[in-house]
């Protein structure tokens, strides 16, 4: 395993060859000493050492304090001060660079050895601690969806891209402003506000979604329509420190929904409107729907026939044998293809009156063309086979 690497940035010669004695004599392998601030940036570039001793006063034009903040906006490394004052002045100037470690002249080998090993565990976990929030945050912002993080309190901390474009308000704008100043929400049909969801999270401290027909009015009055969640963020003893706000505009989905309404809408009028009785079953052989024109021939209502098997509804017999017939549904369900009834085929009514009939059945078929159901066209023919017999 390789021995840690340390700079020593002291201008007392003696004090500095003490110290890297000291080191030695503790395992650790000096990589440089320089007197200045510096210099300590040239070498710590060139030697990239695992941990920085930094005496505060120094010889040139940069001191300790002055040269850690360089290594702070430059380097990955960690700073351990050495000093002979220990006053508030001192300690507060020491405070702002945050340093992992604080050592005061003269100390002890085994106190130098625990406040290196100190600062090196602590920027390890530190380390790994801002790599994780790294990771979160680029997690969070390449979301889809659009993405706000409140405090406990329901103010925004965290926006991602998509969040900032459908509110129209930066991150760094919206930072501390309470979530109603950023998430404006109204109710599509009464234009009347909406309850913020975060206070109802953080109220129950559950996860909750928003009511049908809520719009976003953006920062610049631009309205989206929207559907979201919120959920409360835990601290690992169940507290809740925030909550998570997940939303997405849906005007596209709108704009497709409406769409096939109309599409049914015309499907439902060109079914009722078909002068032939019309009746779809599933895979099953259960009725799914019958038009107007099946209702008059087979007696039954939709209401009544939906999710009856076909059979029920739909009873047909030989008229010369009196025998009744297969069921065309599952013919077709067998060979997958279009079939016809046979000649001489009554339909028996729910009231018991007999038409002579002819009809056809076909698969429907999904875009796999598996078959997923059957649908069955057929027409009374009473009158005709009346006349053709006078004929």
């Amino acid at each position: 395993m390789s021995k840690t690497q340390i700079m020593i940035v002291e201008d007392e010669g003696v004090v500095a060859a003490d110290i890297e004695e000291s080191l030695k004599s503790l395992g650790y392998e000096v990589v440089a000493v320089v007197p200045s601030g510096e210099e300590a940036l040239k070498e710590i570039k060139d030697k990239k050492p695992d941990l920085v001793l930094m005496d505060i006063v120094l010889d040139g034009k940069m001191n300790g304090i002055e040269t850690t903040n360089e290594i702070n906006s430059r380097f990955d490394i960690p700073v351990v001060y050495l000093t002979a004052y220990a006053d508030e002045e001192t300690l507060e100037r020491v405070k702002v660079t945050e340093p992992l470690g604080y050592i005061i002249k003269p100390f002890e080998d085994r106190e130098l050895h625990t406040i290196i090993e100190m600062a090196l565990y602590k920027h390890k976990v530190e380390k790994k601690l801002k790599e994780s929030e790294e990771w979160l945050s680029t997690t969070l912002k390449s979301i889809g969806d659009a993405v706000i993080a409140t405090n406990s309190k329901g103010g925004v901390k965290f926006m991602n891209g998509v969040a900032q474009l459908l509110t129209g308000w930066k991150e760094e704008d919206a930072i501390g402003k309470t979530l109603e100043e950023v998430f404006h929400i109204v109710s599509e049909e009464t234009g009347k506000k909406v309850e913020n969801p975060v206070k109802r999270v953080l109220r129950e401290g559950v996860v909750v979604g928003l009511a049908n027909h809520t719009v976003l009015i953006a920062k610049d009055g631009t309205k989206q329509p929207i559907d979201d969640s919120g959920a409360p963020i835990r601290d690992s003893h169940g507290n809740i420190i925030g909550v998570v706000l997940i939303f997405r505009d849906i005007t596209d989905r709108r704009r497709v929904e409406k769409a096939l309404a109309n599409e049914k809408e015309l499907l439902a009028v060109t079914f009722r409107s078909i002068g032939d009785g019309v009746i779809t079953t599933d895979r099953s052989g259960n009725i799914m729907l019958i038009n107007k024109v099946a209702e008059g021939l087979t007696g039954w209502t939709q209401g009544e026939a939906i999710d009856k098997p076909l059979s029920e509804v739909f009873h047909i017999i030989n008229e010369k044998t009196r025998v009744s017939c297969e069921n065309p549904v599952e013919k077709v369900l067998q060979t997958g293809e279009i079939v016809g009834l046979a000649n001489h085929t009554a339909l028996i009514a729910k009231d018991g009156t007999e038409r002579s009939i002819a009809d056809s059945g076909a698969p429907i078929r999904d875009k796999e063309s598996n078959i997923i159901g059957v649908v069955l066209v057929f027409r009374d023919i009473t009158e005709k086979k009346k006349m053709e017999d006078e004929l």
